[in-house]
């Protein structure tokens, strides 16, 4: 029985590519920031902190000091699941290993969804294109750091929990993947509101619509339940993170407008908002250079403006308006938009329902050869872009 059926080589040729890229990158760009590999080794000794040792070549960059102990102030869960491949791993591969296979696992379930919603294996892989190189994602998938690791564990369990609503759709289901998300990290947890939305919009009796809501809380709140546990163990406060103590270079500007405003403030909105849909790559020579703060939605995910030409009446569409104005609402007003990054890799908290409505925006239509030459072009000029940005920041050679 065939599992798959391309029409096209081109269709294995790409999917090819794309997890030679993976790979690659994240075999070649080996980082020293390996957190949540020294906090799985930590976790399996019963302990919360990292051992100060560890920290020698990573710096204290976002690290929490207390009591003499030293935290990792990011959500738990990539180190969790981590833990079973710690015995099998070497340690100074285990963040590459980790990457590698949440990224291919992130593609696989955008195929996934797209096969879902019916288009064929070949249009599933150019969707699944999409989602990892015609957006942000590529700067997230191809950079083993433990902040792109927690991106894409929470990218894995937000697309996955949007799966499983246009499939069997079992609240519990999709309120432990919400929840999963949000131990991921926490602006994931945040846009999860797109599940509640959802059922409140569908079209269910009273009784059936609260039964479906507890059923998708429990799981949710179990989640809240664990991650306020976690920060009363480290931090001694149920809703303390660490956030507002973490380390950041005291010459830096970071450092200067948090001791000035805070980790949250109004007065960050017309730079973030700048960054986040404005900003253009700049000319260094002839090269377009891609900003460490960051790059215009519009220019690393273009074709997702497709997402405002879906059926602006269903539910998801409505869902996934609302529920993307809280984390933006974070993202708008925190002290960063992310640096150091290649593009705008917080939106990937709620891009899984940015991508459902461009798939809802071609079901019946279908891609056109023009539509599939966009994702083809702008996954192509991401590429491009992002070899530049390591090229100069990161590797120093132009």
């Amino acid at each position: 029985m065939k599992i798959f059926t391309f029409q096209r080589r081109s269709s294995v040729v790409l999917a090819a590519l794309m997890i030679m890229w993976i790979a690659g990158f994240n075999l070649f760009l080996s980082s020293p920031n390996r957190h949540f590999v020294w906090l799985a080794n930590s976790f399996a000794a019963g302990r919360l902190d990292i051992p100060a040792e560890k920290l020698g070549e990573a710096g204290m960059t976002d690290i929490v000091m207390k009591d003499g102990r030293f935290y990792w102030p990011l959500e738990p869960l990539p180190a969790v699941l981590m833990m079973p491949l710690t015995p099998f791993v070497a340690e100074e591969n285990l963040q590459q290993v980790a990457q590698i296979l949440a990224s291919l696992a992130l593609l696989g379930l955008a195929f996934l969804l797209a096969r879902r919603l019916r288009f064929n294996d070949d249009d599933a892989v150019l969707f699944a294109c999409l989602f990892g190189f015609g957006s942000m994602t590529i700067g997230v998938i191809s950079i083993n750091g433990p902040w792109y690791l927690g991106n894409t564990v929470a990218a894995v369990f937000v697309l996955a929990a949007v799966l499983e609503t246009r499939g069997r759709n079992r609240p519990w289901l999709v309120g432990l993947l919400a929840g999963l998300a949000g131990l991921s990290r926490l602006t994931a947890g945040i846009g999860a509101f797109y599940f509640i939305l959802l059922e409140l919009l569908a079209r269910r009796g009273r009784r059936e619509k609260l039964r479906r809501l507890a059923w998708l809380a429990l799981p949710a709140l179990a989640a809240i339940t664990l991650a306020a546990a976690y920060n009363y163990g480290r931090f001694g406060g149920w809703f303390d993170t660490g956030h507002k103590d973490h380390f950041l270079l005291p010459a830096g500007r970071e450092a200067w407008h948090v001791a000035r405003y805070g980790l949250f403030n109004a007065v960050y909105f017309l730079r973030n908002f700048y960054f986040y849909f404005l900003k253009l790559p700049e000319l260094y020579g002839w090269l377009p250079l891609v900003h460490p703060y960051g790059v215009s939605v519009f220019v690393v995910a273009p074709v997702f403006l497709y997402a405002w030409t879906a059926d602006r009446r269903r539910p998801e569409f409505i869902a996934a308006l609302v529920a993307s104005l809280a984390p933006f609402a974070v993202y708008l007003t925190y002290f960063t938009t992310g640096f150091w990054q290649f593009g705008p890799r917080y939106v990937l908290d709620i891009l899984p329902y940015w991508f459902l409505l461009v798939l809802l925006s071609f079901e019946k239509s279908g891609l056109r050869q023009r539509h599939r030459l966009m994702i083809m072009a702008s996954a192509a000029l991401n590429c491009v872009l992002f070899v530049i940005f390591l090229l100069h920041y990161d590797l120093k050679v132009i």
